[in-house]
């Protein structure tokens, strides 16, 4: 029985509108080159790629919806137009994965687990979306609220806790424009959470539903 051919990671990031430069760490994540690394803003087709899950998932802007869900007055469904409805700011924040540079550690007296990084899971870039403190206000958040949790849309089990009062904090966004472009879908268009200051992992893609609990979230990518 013939193999199949293991796809070139040039054709990967063709497909996906990606520099085909980028440096591929595995078979959804691709990493910028430092020597590419030349402006302020990092260009959209040259910004790095972390993916838990799928490289890219096709959510039709018009059908996507986020639930506001747990402890709040009024459980919310929102499409991407009633955000656009919100009062909307732009602000610039760079992303950085939390194992960026991770290839720099030896393997003595063991091997760190992880995406070996060089030092290019970085980029900065001008994004455009709605405080997530004021999508909460719309919902209004009930006594007793501890953690915020934040669901992907690439697989159930892509979900993030963040601390109540992170959340509140108007730079904490969810943004549909990244310098001024549509958000790539490799990069969670069309439509994902900004943590600035925080990890990447907090940053969570292709959002689909933030959820008001009334405990620390302790789900995988928390723990």
């Amino acid at each position: 029985m013939a193999q199949e051919a293991t796809p070139d990671p040039r054709d990967i990031l063709t497909e996906i509108g990606k520099d085909p430069g980028l440096i591929a760490r595995g078979s959804t994540t691709f990493e910028t080159p430092v020597e590419i690394m030349t402006e302020f803003l990092t260009p959209n087709d040259k910004f790095f790629v972390r993916s838990n899950g799928p490289v890219s998932i096709d959510i039709d802007p018009a059908e996507w919806r986020l639930s506001v869900t747990g402890l709040v007055d009024t459980p919310l469904e929102l499409s991407l137009d009633d955000l656009k409805a919100m009062e909307t700011k732009t602000i610039t924040a760079f992303l950085e994965c939390s194992g960026n540079s991770r290839g720099r550690f030896g393997s003595d007296p063991a091997e760190v687990d992880g995406t070996k990084w060089g030092n290019g899971a970085i980029g900065n870039a001008e994004w455009t979306g709605v405080s997530v403190a004021d999508v909460l206000a719309q919902a209004g958040v009930q006594a007793g609220a501890v953690d915020v949790v934040s669901q992907g849309g690439d697989f159930d089990e892509m979900q993030r806790g963040l601390p109540l009062e992170v959340a509140l904090n108007g730079d904490v966004m969810l943004v549909w424009q990244m310098n001024g472009q549509d958000v790539p879908k490799p990069n969670g268009g069309p439509v994902r959470l900004l943590v600035p200051g925080w990890g990447g992992i907090a940053s969570t893609k292709w959002v689909v539903g933030l959820e008001v609990i009334d405990r620390p979230f302790d789900g995988h990518f928390n723990t």
